[in-house]
């Protein structure tokens, strides 16, 4: 198993957040769901929290190539889990 969760970062700076809220939307209407947030910097960056919180018909992998097919950038951080997470 593994010893780190993925999480998703968008930078604001390069990537809309209004656009980020219609695409998580989206994946709820599909229902993905996942925790996010934002660290207050210009730049942000709007975090997808896809570890123990993500649920529903998508892998991070697929959220990643949904990502890809509609142009967003992002980067993926790997997260060590938390004993209790895993």
């Amino acid at each position: 198993m593994s010893k780190t969760w993925t999480h998703i970062h968008f930078n604001l700076l390069e990537v809309d957040n209004d656009l980020l809220l219609i695409i998580e939307e989206d994946l709820r209407e599909q229902g993905v769901t996942f925790d996010t947030g934002r660290l207050m910097k210009p730049e942000g960056p709007r975090e997808w929290h896809t570890d123990w919180s993500l649920e529903g018909p998508m892998s991070v992998k697929d959220i990643t190539t949904y990502l890809d097919e509609e142009g967003i950038s992002y980067t993926t951080v790997e997260v060590r889990k938390v004993h209790e997470e895993e």
